[in-house]
């Protein structure tokens, strides 16, 4: 999963894109197969002001992902990284790093993580939701990085 932040002076507009294909599986089970259809969006911010910008996976601007497996199989989901840090430039320095982290789920996902692939093997709207921790001395800039969403069989 990748993650984008835009900040900008003045007129911020912060984004985050989530990208990724993940596959998990146990002895003997299918791979699950994890597609993204939507990027996490993270509001609006503008440099030079500390915020905190909340995306819950009943957001709008929630990432929203399916997956693929063996049918009827328990699965639990989460984000390896606790958190990360989005780094704009050389990413050198406090003012150039933004933590992302409280990954939430929602949709399909219980808050736990936890869902159960249908008949199909197929699970769609998991939604992540995420917290974009900004300082007062971060830059406007394209911020960047890439968590990783986990889908095991539970």
């Amino acid at each position: 999963m990748t993650a984008w932040l835009w900040l900008m002076e003045h007129r911020a507009h912060t984004f985050a894109l989530c990208t990724l294909c993940v596959l998990s599986a146990w002895a003997g089970a299918a791979p699950i197969v994890i597609t993204e259809q939507k990027g996490l969006t993270l509001g609006n911010a503008v440099a030079g002001f500390a915020a905190t910008l909340v995306i819950a996976p009943t957001d709008a601007g929630a990432a929203v992902f399916s997956a693929s497996g063996d049918p009827n199989t328990p699965v639990i989901a989460s984000i390896v990284e606790g958190s990360i840090v989005l780094t704009t430039g050389s990413g050198s320095g406090a003012g150039r790093q933004i933590v992302l982290d409280s990954w939430t789920f929602g949709g399909s996902l219980a808050a736990d993580g936890t869902a159960v692939l249908d008949a199909q093997g197929k699970l769609s709207n998991m939604r992540v939701g995420a917290t974009a921790n900004i300082e007062s001395d971060d830059i406007g800039g394209d911020y960047s990085a890439s968590p990783t969403l986990r889908l095991l069989p539970n």
